[in-house]
């Protein structure tokens, strides 16, 4: 069980807040969710689960996720609202709780989340986890035709709205999910359990994708300026934009493994970081 601390001086009740859980994995080997995330990460939080330490400022807005589910499951008049189901897939119990879902065969799901996460739509791991979820229910004899994702954007800004006809014009987006087949489904989980076993004897590397990698770029920008005209991924590129027209300068720009380095609870655990 990690330790969290309140470096930040919180007031009790937030603190207290941010630390409970009445999660209950009601004898899951896995839940959808862990199988989503990467092995070497799960395995190396189960292995220095007494160590880590986590502040409850840096919860916060885990907590506002709660919050707005509770809001949202309140609201509900009709359909299936946050109910569990599990399944078995190769001796495993994979365990997975439903947002919610109405009579119109739809499948909800809310994701409290920033403008940059959703800027490419779904993520990878909304559609992994909608999928399966699907699956799941269907082996409850419940169909579901369509999967939709609502994402509530927490950093969501009116004025750079206005400013930019890129950036969503609303602080919410509704998603639709492509859907999979149940033997893709069954695929996924049945590879994905492979991994996080296999990760208990080995610890495997985290993918470039698993840590939020961003790579090396070479920035052009006018001399003297902080923004940069453009980025370009090899230095031969950046020097021939440069010499393009007078007035510009060249800006290494070095890659990030964005994860690692801010929100990984296990990173000083970690060889690979290190």
């Amino acid at each position: 069980m990690s330790l969290t601390t309140n470096k930040s001086g919180l007031p009790e009740p937030l603190v207290r807040a941010v630390t409970y859980s009445n999660y209950n994995k009601e004898g899951c080997d896995y839940s959808v969710t862990d199988l989503i995330r990467p092995p070497r990460i799960a395995a190396l939080e189960r292995q220095h689960a007494d160590e880590i330490e986590e502040d409850a400022i840096d919860r916060l807005w885990a907590l506002m996720g709660s919050a707005a589910h509770e809001v949202l499951r309140r609201s509900a008049k009709t359909g299936i609202i946050e109910e569990r189901a599990i399944v078995e897939i190769d001796g495993f119990k994979i365990g997975g709780q439903l947002d919610y879902a109405v009579s119109d065969d739809t499948l909800w799901d809310y994701k409290l989340t920033s403008v940059w996460a959703a800027k490419d739509g779904a993520k990878p791991e909304w559609i992994q986890q909608l999928n399966c979820y699907r699956y799941m229910a269907s082996k409850y004899g419940v169909v579901f035709t369509k999967m939709v994702i609502v994402a509530l954007f927490r950093d969501w800004s009116k004025r750079e709205a206005a400013r930019n006809s890129d950036y969503p014009q609303q602080q919410a987006a509704v998603l639709e999910i492509p859907l999979w087949s149940d033997a893709d489904v069954e695929k996924w989980l049945s590879e994905r359990i492979a991994m996080h076993e296999a990760a208990n004897k080995e610890l495997p590397l985290c993918t470039d994708e698993d840590v939020w990698a961003k790579p090396e770029k070479w920035a052009v920008m006018k001399k003297g300026g902080k923004r940069a005209l453009k980025l370009h991924d090899t230095e031969a590129a950046a020097k021939e934009h440069a010499v393009s027209q007078s007035g510009l300068d060249i800006e290494y720009r070095a890659g990030e493994r964005t994860r690692c380095e801010s929100y990984c609870r296990v990173s000083q655990f970690c060889s690979q970081w290190k």
